[in-house]
């Protein structure tokens, strides 16, 4: 599993009760700025996190689960091990003392979640 530039949008049901949802014009492009305009003009202030990364891993599994269902528990292993290796590669730096970044924080603290 690599790193692709994609984005994650996250809203409050109370914005977009505010906007209709989606406008069905645009089925895969540019929707997320025709959604960006509508809530601004609802008056919804939005904020850009440039340095937050998000890995969509649920996204593999339903994705799997979909096309190829006998695959979802290789899927699921794969992500372990993902998490498990990457949440290793932090806790080594950690014994040296360094102090973790947000993102290394951010792994531990939901890598207990993953691997259960």
């Amino acid at each position: 599993m690599g790193w692709w530039p994609v984005t994650c949008l996250l809203l409050c049901r109370d914005a977009l009760e505010r906007v209709d949802w989606s406008d069905e014009a645009f089925f895969f492009y540019n929707e997320d700025i025709d959604l960006s305009w509508r809530l601004q003009k609802a008056g919804c202030k939005l904020a850009c996190a440039t340095r937050i990364h998000v890995r969509h891993h649920e996204g593999s599994v339903l994705l799997a689960r979909k096309h190829h269902p006998r695959a979802v528990g290789m899927v699921r292993l794969g992500v372990r091990i993902e998490v498990a290796w990457r949440s290793a590669q932090v806790r080594r730096r950690l014994t040296s003392g360094r102090q973790p970044s947000p993102r290394e924080q951010a792994l531990l603290s939901v890598a207990a979640d993953v691997m259960s």
